[in-house]
C-alpha cells in the first residue's frame, strides 16, 4: 500500500496491529501483510500525543463489590457508552487540550471530533446525552426526527388543534414552553374536575373561572389558560382557510416557539428541526395530501410502524462533533475519532432463514422429512451458509478498516464488555478474567489469529481484544501465559480501560451537565468582567455605543418635494430663503414603493359615473395643460376637442372631464405668464422633472455642523419659459379660495416648494430665475412669489 499521509505514526501502527492478526486471504479475502500501512504524514511534530485508548463498559456487572445502584440511575449499555465518549469530548474541551494543524498546535474544537458507529440504533440516545453535557453534534442522517423534544410538542399542537379531546398531546402541550404550567397546575386543573377527559377539565375551569371566586392558584393561570384557547381558536381558523404549511408558520410566529428552542442547549439543530417540519409540511402537501387531519394522521401511522425521519442537518456545522455510521465516513478523516459500540454483534440475517442466496453458489435450502416432521440441513446448504458468513465477515473486517483509518491524530475504541463465557457467575465483572480469555484465543506460533477464533466472531471486539491482549501495554497490567510473545517489539502506544455505572455517574458529576442556574450564570458574568478592567472597559463602551449620525437614520436620504416643501417658509434666506428648519423626528415617512410598471392613476381607474375627487380633477387638470398646444392660443373649441380626445383614448373618464374647469384654463393664457407662454413656445418647457442634492443639515436642525451629510430632493417642475427678459416659473394649483383659505395661505402653504423649484431650475439652467408664480386655476388668480 502506498504512504498513508493522513494519520499519526501512532494511529497506522495500532492498525497495522488489529489488522496483521486478524486479516488474510481466507478471513478478510486480502492477504493484510502485503498492504500494511506506512507512516507517510511526516508533517506532524515531533513530540504529537496521538492517543488511542480501549474503553470498555460494562453494563450488567460492577467492577468492584458495592451497593445495588438506584433505579433512576442504571445505565444500559447504548447509554453507558455514549456517556463515556460525551465525557470524553467534554475532558478534552474543557481541559483546552491541542492537536496538531500543520507543524504547530491550536486548541481542540468540536468539528474536531467524529463519532462513528456500526449502524444508527444509539444515535437518538447519543442526540438525547450529548444536549445534556453541552455538547453541539451533527448527526447524520439520524432516523431520529420524530423523537425530538421540540418536533413532538408541535406534533402534539398539530393533533389538539385537529382534536384537542386528546389528553396525552394536549398535556404535553400545557406543560410545554408554549403555555408553560408546571405539574401542579396541570393536577390542579384536572382536580377542577375529575372525571371524563383532560380538555374537558379545562375548558370548565376557563368558562367558570368569570364567575367563581379565584385564589392565587387559579389567579396564575388563567392568563396562560386564556391565551391558550384564544391562540387554539385562531390556529383551528388557520388550518381551514389557509391549509397546513401557512398553519405551522403561524404557530412559530404567534407562540415564539421557533425563537425559544434556539436558546435551549444545541438550539440551532432544534431550529433546523422545527424549519424542516415547514418544509416537509410544504412537500407533503405539494404531493397532492391536503388536510391537518391526513397529516397527522399519516404521522402518527408512522409512529405506530416505529418508523421515522431522517433528523434535519444544520447548514453550518463546522464547530459540531460529526455523528455518523461506517459507510458515511468513508473518504473523511477526522483529528479525532472514537468508533463506538464494538461490542454489537454483527446481523447474521444473511445466513438465517429456510433459503439462503448466493452470488456463486446460488439457493442453499433447508429439507423437511414430511414423515418425522423434521427440517435438515442438507451440505449444500451448510457451503452456501459458510461462504455467505465468511463474505460477511470479510465485509464487517472492511469496515473496521474503514473506521480505524478515519482518525487523523487520536483513536478511541469504546463498546461493551460482559463476563466470558464459561467464568465463575460472580456478582462483578473481572477484567482480568476477561483478557485472560482474549489471550486464549491466540497461538504462540503464529501473528495470526486462529481461523477458528476468527470466523467464530459476532463482534469487532471479538477480533480487537485477542489482538490486543497479547501487546506489551496488556501484559505488562494482566500478564501473559505465552513463552513466545510474538508482539514483543511492536511500536504501537494505546489504553485499556475498563468502567462501569458507578465510574460513569462519577464522571457525570465531575462534568456537570446539569444546566447551571440563569441569575447565577449572569452573575459569574459579571464577576469574571470586573475581575478584568481591560475587558469590563471593553464592554462598558460596546454597550453604550452611540451612534454618531442618529438624526440620519431617522429620516431618508430620498425626499420628494410635497414631503420637505415646508421647510421653505421664509423669504430673507440667501439662496433657500430663511430656512425654518424642522426636527427629524416630525418627518412623515413618505411610504413610498416601487413596481415594475406604472399603475393607471386613480382617476382613470374609477368608475366613470361616480363623482370625482377633487384631486382626481386636480391631475386631470394638469395633464390637460401638459397637453395643450401653444402654436396657436387656445381657444374653448380646442381644449374641449382635446379633453374629448383624452376621453376617446382612455386617458381620462367621461365624469373626471366634465368636472374640468376649461374656462380657467383658458384664462391661465390670457394673464401675464400665459402670454409670455404663448409668446415662446418653443422655449416653454412643461412636466420637468428633477433632483437636488442639498446639505442635510439646511433641511433638519438636528444634523448640527455635519456638513458630510446630504439629502436628494426630487420632483416635477409644472413648467418654466426662458424668455428674453429672463425664467419665469410656474406652477398650477387647484385649492379653492374660502373664508378660512385666503390668497396668503396659499401662497405661505407653497411658496417653499416654489422656491426649491427655483433652486433646482436655476441649477440646471445656469442662470437665475427671475420671476416665479402660482396660478390658482379655481379663482383664476396669477399669484407672485418672492
Amino acid at each position: 500500500m502506498a504512504d498513508n499521509f493522513r494519520s499519526a505514526e501512532n494511529v497506522d501502527n495500532f492498525i497495522n496491529l488489529i489488522f496483521e492478526q486478524i486479516m488474510d486471504r481466507d478471513v478478510g479475502e486480502i492477504d493484510y501483510a502485503d498492504a500494511k500501512l506506512k507512516f507517510g504524514a511526516k508533517y506532524y511534530p515531533k513530540d504529537l500525543k496521538a492517543d488511542i485508548s480501549i474503553m470498555l463498559y460494562s453494563s450488567k456487572k460492577p467492577l468492584a463489590q458495592s451497593e445495588p445502584l438506584p433505579a433512576d440511575q442504571v445505565i444500559d449499555a447504548d447509554e453507558g457508552q455514549v456517556e463515556l465518549i460525551a465525557q470524553k469530548i467534554r475532558q478534552i474541551i474543557d481541559k483546552g487540550e491541542k492537536i496538531a494543524d500543520g507543524d504547530d498546535y491550536r486548541p481542540v474544537t468540536y468539528g474536531d471530533f467524529a463519532v462513528i458507529s456500526p449502524t444508527r440504533n444509539s444515535q437518538v440516545t447519543m442526540s438525547q446525552i450529548f444536549k445534556a453535557y453541552g455538547i453541539p453534534a451533527e448527526i447524520t442522517g439520524a432516523k431520529s426526527y420524530l423523537k425530538t423534544t421540540e418536533i413532538q410538542i408541535m406534533l402534539s399542537l398539530l393533533s389538539i388543534i385537529d382534536n384537542p379531546y386528546q389528553d396525552i398531546p394536549l398535556v404535553a402541550v400545557l406543560r410545554s414552553p408554549i403555555v408553560g404550567l408546571d405539574d401542579n397546575q396541570l393536577a390542579y386543573l384536572r382536580i377542577n374536575q375529575k372525571t371524563g377527559n383532560y380538555y374537558q377539565s379545562v375548558l370548565k375551569f376557563y368558562r367558570d373561572y368569570p364567575t367563581s371566586e379565584p385564589n392565587d392558584y387559579a389567579q396564575a393561570i388563567y392568563p396562560l389558560i386564556e391565551r391558550f384557547f384564544n391562540q387554539l381558536d385562531h390556529f383551528k381558523d388557520v388550518a381551514q382557510q389557509d391549509g397546513l404549511v401557512a398553519l405551522i408558520w403561524e404557530i412559530y410566529k404567534q407562540t415564539g416557539f421557533l425563537d425559544y428552542v434556539g436558546g435551549m442547549p444545541g438550539g440551532y439543530q432544534r431550529q433546523t428541526n422545527l424549519h424542516a417540519l415547514y418544509e416537509r409540511a410544504a412537500d407533503y402537501e405539494k404531493n397532492g395530501f391536503k388536510g391537518l387531519f391526513r397529516f397527522v394522521l399519516f404521522i402518527e401511522r408512522m409512529q405506530e410502524r416505529d418508523d421515522d425521519l431522517a433528523t434535519a442537518v444544520p447548514n453550518a456545522s463546522e464547530n459540531m462533533v460529526h455523528v455518523m455510521t461506517i459507510h458515511g465516513s468513508k473518504g473523511l478523516q477526522f483529528p479525532i475519532v472514537f468508533l463506538n459500540d464494538i461490542g454489537k454483534q454483527f446481523n447474521p440475517k444473511d445466513t438465517r432463514g429456510s433459503a439462503i442466496l448466493n452470488d456463486h453458489l446460488g439457493v442453499g435450502i433447508s429439507y423437511l422429512n414430511t414423515e418425522t416432521r423434521e427440517v435438515l440441513e442438507p451440505l449444500q446448504r451448510r457451503a452456501v451458509v459458510d461462504v455467505t458468513k465468511n463474505a460477511g465477515l470479510s465485509e464487517e473486517m472492511r469496515k473496521l478498516y474503514v473506521a480505524l483509518t478515519r482518525a487523523e491524530q487520536r483513536l478511541y475504541l469504546v463498546g461493551k464488555v460482559d463476563s466470558p463465557k464459561g467464568t465463575s457467575k460472580s456478582e462483578v465483572l473481572d477484567p482480568q478474567k476477561v483478557v485472560t480469555n482474549w489471550q486464549a484465543k491466540t497461538e504462540e506460533t503464529t501473528i495470526l489469529l486462529p481461523i477458528s477464533e476468527r470466523n467464530s466472531a459476532k463482534s469487532y471486539l471479538d477480533w480487537i481484544g485477542p489482538a490486543i491482549s497479547r501487546h506489551p501495554a496488556i501484559t505488562a497490567d494482566y500478564g501473559d501465559g505465552q513463552l513466545v510473545n510474538r508482539l514483543e517489539s511492536d511500536q504501537s502506544h494505546f489504553s485499556l480501560k475498563f468502567y462501569d455505572a458507578a465510574m460513569i455517574i462519577q464522571g457525570k458529576q465531575q462534568a456537570g451537565t446539569q444546566a447551571p442556574d440563569p441569575k447565577k450564570w449572569v452573575e459569574d458574568q459579571v464577576e469574571t468582567v470586573s475581575a478584568d478592567n481591560g475587558k469590563a472597559k471593553q464592554l462598558s463602551q460596546i454597550m453604550n455605543y452611540q451612534y454618531p449620525h442618529v438624526p440620519a437614520t431617522q429620516t431618508t436620504a430620498y425626499q420628494s418635494v410635497s414631503e420637505i416643501k415646508r421647510l421653505f417658509d421664509d423669504p430673507d434666506n440667501v439662496q433657500l430663503g430663511n430656512l425654518a428648519r424642522i426636527d427629524v423626528n416630525q418627518v412623515i415617512k413618505p411610504g413610498r414603493y416601487t413596481q415594475p410598471s406604472l399603475a393607471t392613476p386613480k382617476f382613470v381607474a374609477e368608475n366613470g359615473d361616480k363623482k370625482p375627487a377633487p384631486t382626481e380633477v386636480g391631475t386631470a387638470t394638469h395633464l390637460v395643460l401638459q397637453q395643450v398646444d401653444l402654436q396657436d392660443e387656445p381657444t374653448m373649441e380646442t381644449v374641449t376637442g382635446l379633453i374629448n380626445h383624452l376621453v376617446k383614448t382612455g386617458i381620462l373618464q367621461e365624469n373626471v372631464a366634465q368636472a374640468i374647469n376649461v374656462s380657467g384654463i383658458l384664462k391661465f393664457y390670457r394673464s401675464p405668464v400665459g402670454q409670455v407662454v404663448l409668446a415662446n413656445p418653443t422655449k416653454t418647457h412643461r412636466e420637468v422633472p428633477f433632483s437636488l442634492l442639498m446639505k442635510a443639515n439646511q433641511a433638519f436642525k438636528n444634523f448640527g455642523g455635519n456638513e458630510q451629510q446630504r439629502i436628494l430632493i426630487h420632483g416635477i417642475i409644472d413648467g418654466y419659459v426662458e424668455a428674453d427678459d429672463g425664467v419665469y416659473l410656474f406652477d398650477y394649483k387647484t385649492d379653492r379660495l374660502t373664508p378660512q383659505t385666503t390668497i396668503e395661505t396659499i401662497r405661505d402653504r407653497y411658496e417653499g416648494q416654489l422656491r426649491l423649484y427655483a433652486i433646482a431650475l436655476a441649477k440646471i439652467l445656469g442662470k437665475p430665475i427671475s420671476k416665479k408664480y402660482l396660478y390658482l386655476l379655481s379663482s383664476d388668480q396669477l399669484v407672485p412669489v418672492q
